[in-house]
């Protein structure tokens, strides 16, 4: 940096000097001379402005001299002024550019001293110009912000590197204000660093609007979470009694032999179902919408999904006598690589509206394709046909909205709308699309279209058929632990492997429970709730699962909520995975994974008599007790109402009955205190006197399972 006082003052004694033609030989002053210009030298010859002199070997020549002609003085001294003059117009240029930048202009030394701002940067702090010298400029930052800001600009220039960074710094009015200040090093013609030189900008605006921005993302992430924490509750919660009216629903059916209360009871199981798919076409859109719906790719035969297809829909088909047709062009490969369940959901969607909408005709399902290469398909396009009443040009594209139906046809509309909606968003997360092109009094047309699919090539066509796992099976004997804090979720349960199984059933309410059993009867299986008070089944599978004693034990998920989160948490975590309602052929496979069984055949399945069934619906363990108490309690009230048909003490026989099967869990009990207090309550008189008389049978049923223990 140039010093401009001695260079003026040099040049008044130079040219005295020179004008009396004297030489200097007084020590102190000739020092004094020389020392401004060795200064005025060094700089010329490292500067940009050495240009200006005649050559730079002049400039050198004067380099360690002590004593100097007055002709190299006056040389000296125009070339000064020659460079003097443009440093002082260079620097005016640099001062009107850096007063009129719109930014706030900083410059720094070798030693992070600051040494200019510029006009904008005054006006922001409302100081003057020696007070932001040096490191005084950073007595503005927020103290907050200081330590942050001082590391980097620190490591900035010790690394020669540029640096941009945000923080708050205080305007003249005391508010502080958000900056964004970029520096970036300098060097000198000889690439020698020399400094810093950046610029700030006041983004105050800026993170006011990005604070807002971020403010309104975490509300709606909030929400977001909230609707997923919302439907995953109201998913268990709904789902929680749907399992026992679907399950005791299906457990009756088989029981009834009255034609009418078997269809009243098949309607209650429709109608359960119907409620079931809503929520679950509710949860998909859902996940669908918060990107946590994952496609799961498998292998699937064509051939077999659309005679599933077929299959599912054959009853209401001929219910409304309409025609269905497969057609498969030769080039569409067997087996591809998709979500086969998803594809399945998409398929079934479609062909239920079109069996919905039409009235007369056919049902069409086509499947063509174009090759990539061997191995890969362009695209698979679905076309289902129908000879419905088709839809009007205006909504077709309406009608794939969430929870939109066309409202102007004259057919009933059942559903909720969603059908369409999730069809499509499942399409486009399988890289594909679903249009439609219809004709009103014609038909329509929906293509599902699904891009770079996958070949699978089969060495062997697997032809046979896939076994059922509703088949007549033989457990060996083992212990079953049942945890769920609701206790008719644990009666159904037990309900159903008793039904089935010769099991020996525990119960636990919680999973503190869960551990206590563990630790007595060690069982072969666990049912395992996961939502449960003081300890859940996530942290009670995590203590069995830590212990190498138990480690090995099997758990089994039992949830009604299907949230994204549960669903990886559990695969994680658990040997497998069951959800409310409850499947009979879900839980029987559950089973069959862990406890040894064999199957039936036909001539086995015929030596399984109606005693044996009533018998293994009570525990084995319970049996003499439930036996001493009808035998204590119950026998003289039975000889009374089996002597005179007296409905109002059969009805209190009856309830006694329940009472007394729900608290040992016999369900064969309840069956009979139920039927028996129907009878009452219908006054059926020819049906009674058996029904009554059936508790003998009861008695010596327990006395047999008694004795066998």
């Amino acid at each position: 940096m140039i010093d401009f006082n001695a260079l003026k003052e040099l040049q008044k004694k130079a040219k005295s000097i020179f004008k009396q033609k004297e030489f200097i030989d007084k020590e102190n002053y000739y020092k004094e001379i020389e020392l401004a210009l060795l200064r005025f030298i060094e700089f010329s010859a490292s500067n940009e402005f050495s240009a200006l002199l005649e050559n730079e070997t002049q400039i050198d020549s004067y380099r360690g001299k002590k004593h100097f002609s007055s002709e190299e003085i006056q040389i000296i001294l125009i070339k000064q002024k020659e460079l003097e003059t443009a440093i002082r117009e260079s620097e005016k240029r640099f001062h009107l550019m850096a007063d009129a930048a719109p930014v706030m202009i900083w410059i720094a030394d070798t030693d992070k001293l600051c040494y200019f701002v510029n006009k904008q940067w005054l006006n922001f702090t409302g100081k003057e110009l020696i007070d932001e010298f040096g490191t005084d400029w950073m007595k503005s930052i927020h103290p907050e912000d200081y330590g942050g800001f001082i590391q980097l600009y620190t490591k900035s220039f010790d690394n020669r590197q540029s640096f941009k960074i945000s923080y708050r710094m205080l305007r003249k009015d005391k508010q502080y204000r958000w900056i964004i200040n970029h520096g970036v090093p300098i060097s000198d013609n000889q690439r020698e660093f020399v400094g810093f030189i950046g610029s700030c900008i006041d983004i105050s605006e800026l993170k006011h609007t990005e604070e807002e921005l971020q403010k309104a993302k975490e509300r709606a992430e909030a929400a977001n979470r909230a609707k997923s924490d919302f439907l995953a509750n109201v998913s268990h919660e709904i789902r929680t009694p749907m399992n026992s009216i679907l399950g005791f629903s299906e457990i009756l059916e088989k029981e009834l032999k009255n034609e009418h209360n078997k269809r009243y009871v098949s309607l209650i199981k429709t109608s359960g179902k119907t409620l079931l798919t809503l929520i679950n076409d509710i949860l998909d859109l859902s996940k669908i919408e918060a990107g946590k719906l994952n496609i799961n790719y498998n292998e699937i035969d064509v051939e077999n999904l659309l005679s599933d297809i077929q299959n599912i829909f054959e009853q209401k088909l001929k219910n409304k006598n309409l025609q269905f047709f497969i057609h498969r062009e030769l080039d569409v490969p067997e087996c591809i690589y998709l979500d086969e369940i998803r594809l399945r959901q998409i398929l079934i969607n479609l062909v239920n509206n079109a069996i919905k909408f039409t009235k007369k005709g056919y049902i069409k399902i086509s499947i063509k394709c174009k090759h990539k290469n061997q191995n890969e398909l362009e695209y698979l396009t679905f076309l289902l046909q129908d000879t419905g009443v088709g839809i009007p040009a205006d909504v077709q594209e309406y009608i794939f909205g969430a929870f939109n139906q066309e409202m102007s046809q004259n057919v009933k509309n059942e559903g909720t709308g969603l059908g369409l909606a999730i069809s499509r968003k499942l399409a486009r997360l399988m890289n594909g699309d679903i249009t439609v092109h219809s004709i009103m009094n014609e038909g329509s047309s929906f293509y599902v279209t699904l891009k770079d699919i996958k070949i699978i090539y089969k060495q062997e066509k697997n032809a046979s058929v896939k076994q059922k796992l509703t088949e007549e099976v033989k457990f060996r004997t083992a212990k079953v632990l049942v945890a769920d804090d609701v206790n008719h979720n644990r009666f159904l349960l037990k309900t159903i492997l008793l039904y089935h199984f010769s099991l020996e059933i525990f119960e636990a309410k919680n999973g503190n429970e869960v551990l206590a059993v563990m630790e007595e009867q060690k069982p072969d299986i666990i049912f395992m709730d996961l939502r449960m008070p003081y300890l859940d089944g996530y942290e009670a599978t995590k203590i069995i699962k830590m212990n190498p004693d138990t480690a090995k034990i099997p758990v089994i998920a039992v949830t009604a909520s299907f949230m994204q989160s549960d669903e990886v948490a559990i695969k994680e975590q658990f040997d497998g995975f069951i959800s409310k309602p409850y499947k009979e052929e879900d839980i029987i496979d559950s089973l069959k994974k862990y406890i040894p069984y064999h199957v039936l055949n036909s001539s086995q399945n015929k030596e399984i008599s109606e005693q044996d069934k009533q018998v293994v619906e009570i525990s084995k363990q319970n049996s003499k007790l439930v036996l001493e108490t009808l035998e204590r309690d119950f026998l003289k009230p039975w000889e009374e109402i089996k002597k005179g048909l007296y409905f109002s003490k059969i009805q209190i026989f009856a309830d006694d009955i329940v009472q007394l099967g729900e608290k040992n869990d016999c369900f064969n009990l309840i069956n009979y205190g139920n039927k028996l207090k129907a009878q009452a309550k219908s006054f059926d008189v020819s049906a009674l006197p058996e029904t009554i008389k059936g508790f003998e049978t009861i008695l010596e049923d327990l006395k047999n399972l008694s004795e066998s223990n």
